[in-house]
């Protein structure tokens, strides 16, 4: 993961109900993030990484039943992370745990 000035830290999370989707889906975003609990992905990405996130995991989604979510966070906004949560790499975000 690369942390330079155009990417941006970003929160994606699923709900998906066919358990193959959710499989693909979930591959996609490991390969994309560093930390994950589930159905919730922390993620470094440049503009051009979040859109191949979307161009890849869009059409798979069953628009009836399914929902994706894609938060850009700010990024002078300070993190905090409780319990057992990894230390994220950024130096402007609090640790706690």
């Amino acid at each position: 993961m690369s942390l330079k000035p155009n990417n941006h830290f970003y929160l994606l999370s699923y709900d998906i109900s066919c358990h193959n989707t959710r499989s693909r889906i979930c591959k996609i975003l490991q390969s994309y993030s560093y930390q994950w609990q589930k159905s919730v992905y922390e993620c470094y990405l440049t503009p051009a990484n979040c859109q191949n996130i979307k161009n890849q995991i869009i059409p798979q989604l069953n628009k009836k039943t399914d929902r994706f979510l894609i938060i850009k966070l700010p990024k002078n906004n300070p993190l905090i992370t409780c319990g057992i949560a990894l230390k994220p790499a950024e130096n402007n975000m609090i640790y706690i745990g």
